[in-house]
């Protein structure tokens, strides 16, 4: 019995010794590097406003008629500045060292249980932002686009790559990019794992920014925060040289019919 009982008491002193281990590594690659996202996102918000303010000194009626041209950027700006703040938030909130009594405030007992489950809810709680960030900014590029396209001459095409290829045929049509934001956005829809629609896109590699992002059936997509970061700026860019484009620019007026019966945004003069 006294063999069985010291056996296990080693078993779970190891076991302690590896959560404390995983806790710290994961520290130091996941929370510790918030800083580092939180400065990105600052300068997308610098480039944001900067566009604001051009935008709506060329076309001062813009805010007021409620243009999609302005609004999109004014709602991209919002959700940079949102996903900022979640990411202060979930830093602040983590390193507190209470936090899973206050997390777990009802569960009994409050020990090893509760140790095993701290990374898996950081993780949990990290990669629900992380999701959310592109989620939101891809589906404001989509229904731009499709707005848009109600503008344009009857036939045009409103799918999110067609409008730019097609389209506009712009130099920004870069197959990879386009490709690879539709994959990361169909993987999140399943829960981060590639289920092909098609046999033969079981298994793709895409290059972009000097790394490969795999995308094999039934696998984790590994996207990182850093790689969310650079195709959402990509993305951003992409929606500013569609605004900037002459058959964009020629047209009158385009209503942003979801922002029809709303007034939440401040006049981009009081950006500060």
């Amino acid at each position: 019995m006294k063999l069985i009982m010291d056996d296990s008491t080693k078993m779970f002193q190891e076991m302690l010794q590896k959560i404390e281990q995983t806790k710290a590594d994961f520290k130091l690659n996941l929370i510790d590097k918030y800083d580092e996202y939180r400065v990105a996102l600052e300068k997308t918000q610098v480039k944001l406003k900067d566009k604001i303010l051009e935008l709506n000194t060329a076309n001062p009626s813009w805010f007021e008629k409620k243009d999609i041209r302005i609004y999109v950027v004014i709602k991209l700006l919002s959700l940079v500045s949102s996903t900022k703040l979640g990411i202060l938030e979930n830093k602040l909130f983590v390193l507190k060292e209470n936090w899973p009594d206050l997390f777990f405030e009802d569960v009994v007992p409050k020990n090893i249980l509760i140790d095993i489950g701290q990374v898996g809810y950081i993780k949990e709680l990290d990669t629900t932002l992380r999701f959310a960030y592109f989620q939101r900014m891809f589906s404001n590029y989509e229904a731009f686009v499709k707005m848009l396209a109600l503008a344009c001459p009857a036939g045009t095409t409103n799918d999110y790559k067609g409008f730019v290829t097609q389209y506009l045929k712009l130099k920004k049509d870069d197959d990879n990019f386009l490709n690879i934001l539709k994959w990361v956005r169909n993987s999140i829809h399943n829960n981060g794992i590639h289920i092909p629609d098609d046999s033969k896109h079981d298994n793709k590699t895409f290059t972009y920014k000097a790394k490969q992002i795999e995308f094999r059936k039934f696998h984790w997509v590994d996207v990182s925060w850093q790689d969310v970061i650079n195709l959402v700026d990509d993305l951003i860019d992409l929606s500013f040289q569609i605004i900037d484009d002459k058959k964009i620019q020629g047209v009158e007026y385009i209503e942003d019919i979801v922002e029809r019966k709303r007034k939440v945004f401040n006049k981009p003069t009081e950006l500060n």
